[in-house]
């Protein structure tokens, strides 16, 4: 569910935490999503459904999606390749500061989109469907953030948990589920294909 392998550059840890924000995704924001899932191995979806997802149609199961953003005034123009949409971006209000304090309005989005998460709500249990990081932004970070941010949104809702499942193989992923305090719960025989391998499951009760 995570790639967050990848060489070091762009901005340093510091100006990232610093500069980064995040907030709900809104419909504008999907090929940004779609081309930063297409650079992962994660499970790919189609722009209708993160459509759905987003715009909450369909009478499907709720789901959340959030972006992380970056201030553009702070991005460096030297040895960042096309990280996403390079251009300023006015999407969606209620964005997230990443921090337990969440504002309830904000001013629109004006940075470039670096990462996303989706989860979906089944009862009172949150599932962890999908995080990944633009290539040139990995290992600053940005996916505890965007975490931390699911898991504050979902004590707020007075979720009971919080689960997920990744590859068995994929250890930056579970190296970072398991800092942000995820408890390995199972495990799914030969889950996914290309190439054949089990699905850890994790979870994270919310008190």
């Amino acid at each position: 569910m995570l790639s967050d392998s990848g060489r070091e550059g762009g901005l340093s840890g510091r100006a990232v935490r610093s500069s980064l924000q995040i907030r709900e995704a809104a419909s504008a924001d999907i090929p940004f999503i779609l081309e930063v899932e297409r650079a992962c191995s994660t499970a790919h979806w189609s722009e209708e459904q993160y459509r759905k997802s987003i715009d909450c149609v369909g009478g499907g199961p709720e789901r959340l999606v959030l972006v992380a953003e970056i201030d553009d005034s702070l991005i460096p123009r030297t040895g960042v390749k096309n990280p996403g949409m390079l251009e300023p971006t006015q999407r969606g209000r209620d964005r997230l500061q990443s921090s337990d304090e969440i504002p309830t309005e904000v001013e629109l989005g004006q940075g470039m989109l670096v990462a996303f998460l989706v989860a979906r709500r089944v009862s009172e249990e949150w599932e962890l469907e999908n995080i990944a990081v633009s290539r040139e932004f990995r290992r600053r970070g940005i996916g505890m953030q965007l975490l931390d941010a699911l898991l504050a949104l979902v004590q707020e809702t007075k979720g009971g948990a919080v689960l997920l499942e990744v590859r068995e193989s994929n250890m930056v992923a579970r190296q970072l589920y398991e800092k942000s305090g995820f408890r390995e719960t199972g495990r799914r025989k030969n889950y996914y294909a290309d190439p054949v391998e089990d699905a850890v499951l994790y979870g994270k009760a919310i008190v």
